[in-house]
């Protein structure tokens, strides 16, 4: 059996009826009722074993093991000295101390299994995280570090508890966070409205309401103002109760517990709405997914207590792992799909057994007829994957099997809940190996692999591509499972979808047919044959998510490869001298939407970047010079510059096309108003808005 004693730098720190026995130098934390600090305190000066340490402190094994993984209890023989030495050389975090520039090695400190990792594991990348708020985030410590750990991550978390959002500027330093958090005020907030509220009337109910709208709407401002650039921001709301406090006849209740909470969560989602660069972590969501009685307190707990599920045999202020875990993966999940974090672009998927149940060819489409579980699962994934299609996804098949035969069955369907076969950008219906057909489907559409996500009810087709192309995310699971992943997976998460993503799927075949095309023409004849029509116009708000997305998401067509965040670009287009114009492109085949933007600062091109999916009509140098000229910089001896990424070699010419002199080292100037190659010289139709 181990000994044990309390750490040399464990300080508790007591208030009212409860205690914090909080670690001097890692800032580890743990809040006890009064009696078990007690307990804790009389073996603060004494070795003790688990049997000991359970007969003073009640909470046995159990809080013992949530003290050591906190390193506030730790073994007798335990050098907490030369630990502490080791830190304090690592105390820096700035890393200029390093020769290599490399960041410390803080592992070896930390211990291994605070992040769940196992010896020998190499570091992952770092993650910051603060989080301000209530206990909750500091009780789901141990399981973000782990969750982080299982995704790549060495996440680095801080939390507080400031009293009001005044000091939060201070608390998300620029530079030195990656996701902040922020779990508005709850405890004793909340109870206004849910507990002294049950027992009050309506209008006083409003009037708590009213109260914690103003409170949250100070908190989530000062959150969104001191949001460093290119830091992730979170916002919980509020979960509804699992208990009602009127029982079966809360629906006969004036402004009852369910209005209270939607009239709340209403106004955050308003608030978070407001400030793109914000995420809301959707309490509500999480309950009806776990279960309200599986994840919150309130079935033992005062309703504004508003905690995870506990234990009610341990007498101390705990979390029990389901809310922590459930946490977690949220917040990782948020900044996994805000950062478009192995960002997905198409997905592919067989028919026969996926898609659909039988084989069509043969069986026809007269399961969707039929009112049985397999028709209603293999309804629920066509709709999935048309909702991933609205958010700006692409669609594929790869299925074996005889083109002509399956399409034509398929187009023979009037389900209105089924994808149609123009829902898909390409089919690739044949007897070839799949890992052959979605090799051709990522060439034909340039995509990376890796930005293809593969189902197959066929554990060995599934296999065969996994072993051909790891890069592939392949689903290994029941088809009766792809539906809820997909509509889960971060990395399809999407805002609601503008018209250019809405679209994608028919200018994405639109550029293919464009290609086809342009096989059989040279680059001028090609333009005048699809009658190619270029609008101009200049950027204001309403262009302003649209203008982001182009500039932080181009990659072939971009002079600098400039990645603003939202809050970046909008202080851009305020900014005296400095604008951005947009052209919206059109030919015979379909409408683009707004494709190529050109930001100015005075008489400088700082970035001019290009969809590629108008990549082959020459975009670039009509949208440079139009821009010009609508500025009226054509006599002003304007300047632009190109970075070479290694990605955008379509764009390293544009300055030149345009009628630019090269100064070398990838700057460009306009020497004349006369060199200019004006958008008349081109044969597109410019027009301006």
């Amino acid at each position: 059996m181990g000994v044990y004693r309390v750490s040399r730098f464990a300080h508790l720190t007591r208030l009212n009826d409860a205690a914090f026995l909080t670690h001097g130098l890692t800032g580890a934390r743990v809040a006890m009722a009064a009696d078990l600090a007690a307990a804790v305190a009389e073996l603060r000066d004494q070795p003790f074993t688990e049997e000991e340490f359970g007969e003073r402190a009640h909470g046995g094994t159990l809080l013992l093991n949530a003290l050591r993984s906190r390193q506030l209890i730790v073994e007798a023989g335990c050098d907490e000295l030369a630990e502490a030495e080791r830190y304090a050389g690592l105390a820096d975090t700035s890393h200029a101390s390093s020769g290599s520039g490399a960041p410390p090695d803080r592992a070896a400190f930390w211990g291994g299994h605070r992040y769940g990792a196992e010896p020998g594991r190499t570091a992952g990348r770092p993650l910051r995280v603060v989080a301000v708020g209530g206990c909750v985030l500091d009780f789901a410590r141990d399981e973000l570090l782990t969750a982080g750990d299982r995704r790549g991550w060495e996440v680095e978390l801080s939390t507080h508890w400031p009293e009001s959002p005044r000091g939060l500027t201070a608390l998300l330093p620029p530079g030195r966070v990656d996701l902040a958090i922020l779990h508005l005020p709850i405890y004793p907030n909340l109870t206004r409205v849910l507990d002294a509220g049950a027992l009050a009337k309506g209008e006083e109910r409003r009037s708590g309401v009213a109260y914690l709208k103003r409170l949250y709407t100070q908190w989530v401002r000062s959150f969104a103002a001191a949001l460093p650039d290119g830091c992730v921001g979170v916002v919980h709301n509020v979960a509804p109760t699992a208990l009602s406090p009127f029982g079966r006849y809360e629906h006969r209740v004036d402004y009852n517990t369910r209005a209270v909470l939607a009239d709340l969560n209403g106004h955050v989602d308003e608030l978070v709405r407001d400030h793109p660069g914000l995420m809301l972590l959707d309490e509500e969501r999480l309950a009806v997914r776990h279960g309200a009685l599986a994840l919150f307190d309130d079935h033992l707990l005062p309703f504004g207590h508003h905690g995870g599920n506990l234990d009610p045999r341990v007498d101390v202020p705990h979390q029990l792992p389901l809310y922590s875990r459930v946490l977690a993966t949220e917040y990782l999940d948020l900044y996994d799909s805000a950062t478009r974090q192995g960002e997905i672009k198409c997905i592919v998927t067989d028919l026969d057994g996926t898609l659909w149940p039988g084989i069509a060819a043969d069986d026809g489409f007269g399961w969707t007829d039929m009112d049985r579980t397999s028709t209603w699962m293999a309804l629920g994934l066509h709709q999935a994957l048309l909702l991933l299609k609205s958010r700006g996804l692409l669609l594929a098949t790869c299925s074996k099997g005889t083109a002509e035969h399956t399409l034509r069955v398929w187009e023979s369907s009037s389900h209105p809940l089924t994808a149609r076969p123009e829902d898909f950008v390409l089919h690739r219906i044949n007897w070839r190996r799949k890992p052959d057909n979605l090799q051709d489907i990522a060439e034909t559409l340039r995509f990376p692999l890796s930005a293809l996500v593969f189902l197959d009810d066929n554990p060995v087709e599934r296999l065969e591509v996994a072993r051909a192309l790891p890069e592939v995310r392949v689903i290994d699971a029941a088809p009766y499972e792809f539906r809820r992943i997909l509509l889960s997976m971060p990395e399809l998460d999407r805002p609601v979808a503008g018209v250019e993503a809405a679209s994608r799927t028919e200018t994405t075949r639109s550029m293919l047919a464009r290609g086809d095309l342009a096989g059989r023409l040279d680059p001028a004849d090609l333009i005048t044959e699809l009658l190619v029509e270029v609008e101009m116009a200049q950027a204001g708000p309403d262009h302003l998510a649209r203008i982001t997305e182009l500039f932080q998401r181009t990659n072939q067509y971009t002079t600098t490869a400039w990645r603003p965040s939202l809050a970046e670009m909008r202080r851009y287009l305020q900014a005296p001298g400095r604008g951005v114009q947009v052209c919206r492109v059109r030919d015979r085949f379909a409408d683009y939407g707004i494709v190529g933007a050109v930001a100015f600062d005075g008489e400088t091109v700082d970035c001019l970047a290009v969809s590629c999916r108008v990549v082959g009509l020459q975009i670039g140098p009509v949208l440079l010079a139009a821009a010009i000229e609508r500025a009226g910089l054509a006599d002003r001896r304007p300047t632009g510059r190109i970075v070479p990424t290694g990605r955008n070699e379509p764009a390293l010419n544009l300055y030149a096309e345009a009628g630019f002199t090269d100064l070398g080292d990838g700057a460009f100037r306009l020497e004349s108003a006369d060199d200019l190659r004006t958008s008349d010289q081109w044969p597109h139709h410019v027009k301006h808005c």
